[in-house]
């Protein structure tokens, strides 16, 4: 007797979540990519944003679990491993303001990419040097310097610890504990702080001595960061987001690009969000092109049928001997989820081969009841390719 699991062979890829920051040189992750063609549009934007040097500033805008992170990371690999290869940022929010959040993206991608010499000095470099000259130089600075922390309960090594994390309101008990030391000294060393400056030495830097194309910064996960901001200090974020959007616009060579990833354009918030919070980001958006991730449904059942791999042209030519499964499933065109959306031949190559053991209605299912319940195809992917009871990997 016929078995399914003779036929079908599904693919596994599908089922982890991406991290831009964590995955960006998971090899298997990149190899697991499988473009549509709404995707692949997308891409092409992107690539051609980049080779012709225009919409440096945009925001891509698509639905959770639609791939958009797996493209950026399949996209970032592209850049970084061309002949004058771009430095991959990620920013991402949880940090005291987006000035620290553009800081310590390029930190990181710096220290991934062993570039850590070209790290220009800051006031929280100068604060921590200051420190180490106390200890070494000057005792009784020192001691006071560890009695302030203690009395604002920190330990010395968290305390310098959060320094190198760009912590602002860490800086500014460190400038309070200097003007107490130096009786009344301001603590203002020669460097400047901005994300704006630091980006356009770092880029200068890059591009001059050691052969990069530019910086691309992606800031995924935009939306959870807009949510969940306190409307309070929105604004002076806001302005630092409009000068980095600035500063990419009128980048040449070397070129600066970045990506603001979120679910849905901040006009459609609404009522969702304070009307301070929307009326900031107005002040920003005429300075970001959008582009849409618009994802068709044959998309989706494209997807599925890429998970739902048959074996070889032979298993293609099997299905059409299964009775009373291929005579159901091909007069399933006529209902009007189907009848408008797939010609004949694609209808049978796409849901009827590529769907199976899924019934067309069953896919059809599968992806209304995942864009109802749950987070779109991700979801669908785990029922399909997770070894969990109840799964159809299990049940294959």
């Amino acid at each position: 007797m016929l078995q399914i699991k003779e036929l079908v062979e599904v693919d596994r890829r599908f089922q982890s979540s991406i991290n831009l920051q964590l995955d960006l040189q998971n090899q298997k992750k990149i190899d697991g990519y499988i473009a549509t063609k709404s995707s692949q549009i997308i891409m092409d934007h992107y690539l051609d944003n980049v080779n012709e040097g225009k919409e440096k500033a945009t925001i891509l805008i698509g639905p959770y679990g639609k791939g958009k992170s797996h493209l950026l990371l399949v996209l970032l690999n592209m850049l970084r491993n061309r002949e004058r290869p771009f430095l991959p940022v990620i920013v991402s929010g949880g940090y005291e303001n987006l000035n620290q959040a553009f800081f310590m993206g390029m930190i990181d991608a710096l220290k991934r990419e062993k570039l850590e010499n070209i790290i220009p000095d800051s006031y929280y470099s100068k604060a921590i040097e200051k420190i180490v000259e106390w200890e070494k130089k000057f005792p009784d600075a020192y001691h006071l310097f560890q009695q302030e922390i203690e009395k604002l309960h920190w330990d010395e090594d968290d305390f310098i610890a959060q320094l190198n994390r760009f912590n602002e309101k860490v800086l500014k008990e460190f400038q309070k504990i200097y003007s107490k030391i130096t009786f009344g000294a301001k603590f203002q060393p020669l460097v400047d702080t901005l994300a704006e400056v630091l980006y356009k030495e770092i880029n200068a830097k890059l591009y001059d001595v050691y052969g990069y194309d530019g910086i691309f910064i992606v800031f995924d996960e935009f939306s959870k960061y807009v949510e969940g901001h306190d409307k309070e200090t929105f604004s002076r974020d806001m302005r630092t987001l409009q000068e980095m959007c600035e500063l990419a616009n009128s980048s040449s060579r070397p070129q600066l690009h970045l990506s603001l990833v979120v679910h849905k354009s901040i006009k459609e918030y609404g009522g969702i969000l304070p009307k301070e919070i929307i009326d900031a980001f107005t002040g920003v958006e005429g300075r970001i092109n959008e582009i849409k991730f618009i994802v068709s449904s044959q998309n989706n059942y494209e997807l599925l049928a890429r998970v739902l791999q048959k074996k070889d042209k032979q298993a293609e030519e099997k299905i059409e001997h299964i009775k009373p499964y291929y005579a159901n499933a091909i007069d399933s065109q006529q209902l009007q989820c189907f009848e408008a959306l797939f010609e004949k031949a694609d209808f049978e190559r796409i849901l009827v081969k590529g769907c199976f053991p899924l019934m067309p209605l069953t896919a059809y299912l599968l992806l209304l009841i995942s864009e109802k319940v749950a987070q779109n195809e991700r979801s669908i992917f785990t029922y399909l390719s997770s070894d969990e009871k109840g799964s159809l990997y299990r049940l294959i």
